[in-house]
């Protein structure tokens, strides 16, 4: 990206068309505002997702699973990653219990 700056600002000194320097820099400034767009609907969902979530009783090992998932986990969910992620045992998540997940996850 530097590179074509400086080729561009380069063409310029030559020239007086800026046209290749405005197409660089809308091109850049789009790729900033969708990026800005993305982390923002991003903030949006977890915001909301929290919102739902604070309705109801939530342990702390829920809560850490939570945001994990939220921030950088990947694949699908099964008991035994459950169980690494809360620090628990494998026959703890099995058991059947109400509170494991008291709430709808839903987008």
């Amino acid at each position: 990206m530097r590179n074509t700056l400086l080729k561009v600002l380069f063409d310029l000194k030559q020239s007086v068309d800026l046209t290749d320097w405005l197409d660089w820099f809308l091109d850049c400034l789009g790729r900033a505002v969708d990026n800005a767009q993305s982390i923002l609907n991003n903030v949006h969902y977890k915001t909301r997702l929290w919102d739902r979530v604070n309705l109801t009783p939530v342990n702390e090992r829920q809560r850490a699973v939570l945001t994990t998932m939220l921030d950088d986990f990947k694949g699908h969910m099964n008991t035994s990653k459950y169980a690494k992620l809360a620090k628990t045992s494998n026959d703890r998540v099995k058991r059947p219990q109400s509170s494991t997940c008291p709430w709808p996850i839903s987008p």
